[in-house]
């Protein structure tokens, strides 16, 4: 661990202790910063007998920034949303296609991704699903499943069952070769793992802030690429995805549909939750300070190590084991019926993961260390 790195962990998650939290798959815990802006927001807005609309407008402003920032997109090319499940509806359901059009998608992606694609067969939209094998998704089995009438793959940068990496560079090349979109999850990577969206060629991105980006529930971003943005239909619309619009005493006089912006302010949805946003924006600030490649290097060098210590056959990893495909998310199966006394042995040394009948998943970020690698391989080594 850099010395950077340890100090930012001790400065921002000093508070965990001796808590090893490792659940970030799930929700992730807010770093000082966000919790110290949390917990001051509204008393700071009631202070000010009501913040104006110009300063939210900042706030908002900032924590795009911060967001374009990291993932190496204009500002324009961004919009706040309410959660990852909003911005993949969006695309979803706003994307001109055609009956007889299909789209391809996995079968273990999360329903935020899966469901929004899935309702557009009530258009005469097809569906094509590529079958994971051990959580495993290569190019290969999407390239199998395309043909002339494929718009669209939507898939998880991370898987959040398996934690299998996608080769998000090569299937981009592929899809563009073919005239085909990317449209990518981001929830379970970005935060913890470089996405360059302009580099890898992603034409549309959704993410919620709760996990890898260490916000808080209720808020997220998309991202879409700026010629990409005029062939999907907002869902809605309002003042702010228009460029002019009356301010009373004026009226309107015409009543014609309002032209909206050519950028991603379209996509809008009128006071967005700019507590949520500004949370985003403070983990995103966090994460630019560190470097999302020192915080990628990081997590793959303590998955390495766990992978290395965990020779315990009662547990089935998941997501293969290549390499370039590590994402420091491991998920394993196992007999449900030692569920109760494994989460009694985590419980025992504070070990907080995901943890189902037959099934645990765990995530790491920047803030783990080493020496707790060594406490989780001890004991799911003894169970």
């Amino acid at each position: 661990m850099t010395q950077l790195l340890s100090l930012l962990a001790e400065r921002e998650f000093g508070y965990l202790d001796d808590t090893i939290f490792l659940n970030s798959c799930s929700v992730s815990l807010p770093p000082m910063r966000v919790r110290q802006f949390c917990t001051t927001f509204m008393e700071d807005y009631a202070k000010s007998t009501g913040a104006t609309l110009s300063q939210f407008d900042l706030y908002r402003a900032d924590a795009k920034k911060q967001i374009a920032a990291l993932i190496n997109a204009p500002v324009d090319e961004i919009a706040f949303t309410k959660n990852t499940t909003e911005g993949n509806s969006i695309l979803a359901g706003g994307l001109e296609l055609s009956s007889g059009d299909n789209v391809i998608l996995a079968d273990i992606e999360h329903p935020a991704l899966l469901y929004p694609w899935l309702q557009q067969q009530k258009r005469g939209v097809q569906v094509h699903i590529v079958t994971a094998q051990d959580g495993v998704l290569p190019v290969q089995a999407y390239l199998r499943q395309m043909d002339a009438n494929t718009k669209v793959v939507a898939l998880s940068a991370v898987q959040y069952g398996s934690g299998y990496l996608a080769d998000l560079r090569e299937l981009c090349r592929q899809c563009h070769a073919r005239g085909i979109l990317v449209a990518v999850d981001a929830i379970q990577a970005l935060g913890r793992i470089p996405i360059n969206v302009k580099g890898l060629g992603i034409d549309y991105l959704s993410c919620g802030s709760f996990k890898g980006l260490m916000g808080a529930l209720g808020s997220g971003f998309l991202y879409c690429r700026r010629d990409l943005i005029p062939r999907i239909r907002p869902p809605y619309t309002c003042y702010h995805s228009v460029p002019a619009h009356q301010e009373f005493p004026a009226v309107p006089v015409d009543f014609l549909p309002p032209v909206q912006y050519e950028d991603a302010r379209r996509f809008d949805a009128g006071s967005s939750n700019t507590y949520g946003a500004v949370s985003m924006g403070l983990g995103a600030s966090l994460i630019n300070e560190i470097g999302v490649d020192t915080i990628y290097a990081h997590i793959c060098h303590l998955e390495r190590q766990l992978r290395q210590q965990l020779t315990n056959p009662k547990l089935h990893l998941l997501g293969g084991s290549a390499p370039n495909h590590l994402s420091g998310t491991l998920a394993w199966t196992f007999d449900p019926a030692e569920t109760d006394r494994l989460q009694a042995m985590l419980q025992a040394e504070r070990i907080k993961l995901t943890l189902r009948d037959g099934y645990m998943r765990l995530q790491l970020h920047f803030y783990n260390t080493a020496e707790q690698m060594d406490k989780v391989a001890a004991v799911l080594h003894s169970f």
